[in-house]
């Protein structure tokens, strides 16, 4: 068979170099040219996959420069990985230290919130307490110059006593406390005064002691007894010196140390005895303790020719059951200019002694 990379020329016999140029130039085409090509191609192909053993084998044995060459280039790559790995970590403590730094950052900004919240806290507390000073300052001021009018014009409006028992020692010195924090008060003109507001709560840590008070109908020991007799004296006296009653309430049962429908009582955080200075004036208070009587005094200005009484209406509704109405009547000159209902009482108490 005849090989197709060949010339048939040559194949059959030795041409001359004429004869040889003809035929070669007749008989490669461009079609065999490119089979040739193809041909070369295959066999390049085909070494490439299938070395030959003797070339592998001598290629496969590195020489010694070889060898070296390629432990430089490990130990490089060693190396390398071992610097990579170091700064690997040096960046992970690095973000460790920037987060901690973050949280360090942010605390000392929670701090310094906290710290202008505090200051802030302590400019308000220090502006408060400034106020209250100054409110302390100005009530001081009002209450000096109140007495100083006062003095100008020391005329006693009234005067109102009861009768009480200095043997009963806890009573009495419930009644001392009360007088002590009420007397002197001066009320300015168009003040309401309050008798729990003056006298204040009556606590054992403020001195007070057990004695008989009225609760729930009947007689029982309990802290600040006796300071009604107190408000009741007060009582009367602004009642009979024409001053506008805000506020009051009688006992549940008549009291031996003043008249049924005149008495009056106080209970912290319950009821209050209230009246106001309706007059163009300041008021002041006065307590004396003479003796088993104590007498409640104001002092202010008088107005000409004017007097005031008073007078009880009462009806007995049951055995321990009374209803009373107290009015007041003015007189100006003689003449009675107004006459008006003060307040009701209902006295209604279970079977004892009245005290």
């Amino acid at each position: 068979m005849r090989s197709p990379l060949l010339c048939p020329a040559l194949s059959s016999q030795q041409p001359s170099s004429a004869r040889m140029r003809s035929n070669c130039g007749d008989a490669f085409p461009e079609r065999w040219k490119r089979a040739l090509l193809a041909s070369l191609l295959t066999l390049a192909t085909f070494g490439a996959a299938f070395p030959c053993p003797s070339l592998a084998a001598s290629a496969s044995k590195p020489t010694a420069a070889q060898q070296q060459k390629a432990h430089q280039k490990a130990q490089a790559a060693k190396a390398h990985q071992k610097a990579h790995a170091k700064k690997a970590a040096a960046y992970k403590a690095h973000a460790k230290k920037a987060a901690a730094y973050k949280a360090h950052a942010k605390k000392a900004a929670a701090y310094k919130a906290h710290a202008k919240k505090a200051a802030a806290y302590k400019a308000h507390a220090k502006k408060a307490a400034a106020y209250k000073a100054h409110a302390k300052k100005a009530a001081a001021r009002q209450n000096h110059v109140a007495r100083a009018r006062l003095s100008a014009s020391q005329t006693r409006l009234v005067a109102f006593s009861t009768v009480f028992n200095p043997k009963k020692a806890k009573r009495t010195l419930n009644m001392r406390l009360a007088i002590r924090a009420i007397n002197g008060k001066v009320i300015p003109s168009g003040g309401v005064f309050s008798l729990n507001g003056a006298v204040g709560e009556r606590t054992q840590a403020r001195g007070y002691r057990t004695a008989i008070i009225f609760k729930n109908r009947k007689k029982v020991f309990d802290l600040g007894g006796g300071v009604s007799q107190v408000t009741g004296a007060l009582f009367n006296a602004a009642v009979l010196a024409g001053l506008p009653i805000v506020q009051y309430r009688t006992h549940t049962r008549p009291v031996h140390y003043l008249p049924i429908g005149r008495d009056a009582t106080v209970s912290w955080g319950h009821f209050d005895m209230k009246f106001r200075n309706n007059t163009s004036a300041p008021l002041r208070i006065r307590y004396t303790i003479r003796g088993d009587r104590i007498t409640a005094s104001l002092f202010g200005k008088k107005t000409p020719g004017q007097k005031v009484s008073l007078a009880v209406r009462q009806q007995k509704v049951g055995p321990n059951h009374i209803q009373a109405q107290l009015y007041r009547t003015f007189r100006r000159n003689g003449r009675v200019v107004k006459k008006e209902l003060v307040g009701r009482s209902d006295y209604n108490w279970k079977d004892e002694t009245p005290d």
